[in-house]
């Protein structure tokens, strides 16, 4: 939200100000939303849990997908 503006004057700019103001398009793309960032932010956490390197404790599905995506980057 901008609380800076009248919602009775500019509604969209009033709800949606904030948004716009700290989450500009980037250069590259068309459009910019929450789905976009929320996307961008889970492959950079699944990413950093495929690259962890092994533990006792991990469950077995996480060492098999760990291993694949391994296999697969080794190029």
């Amino acid at each position: 939200m901008n609380l800076s503006v009248d919602p009775c004057q500019d509604f969209y700019q009033f709800s949606c100000g904030g948004w716009i103001k700290n989450n500009p398009v980037p250069a590259t793309e068309s459009h910019f939303n929450q789905f976009n960032l929320v996307s961008k932010t889970l492959y950079i956490q699944l990413r950093d849990l495929l690259e962890a390197p092994d533990s006792d404790d991990d469950p077995a599905p996480v060492k098999n997908a760990r291993q694949s995506y391994k296999a697969c980057m080794d190029t």
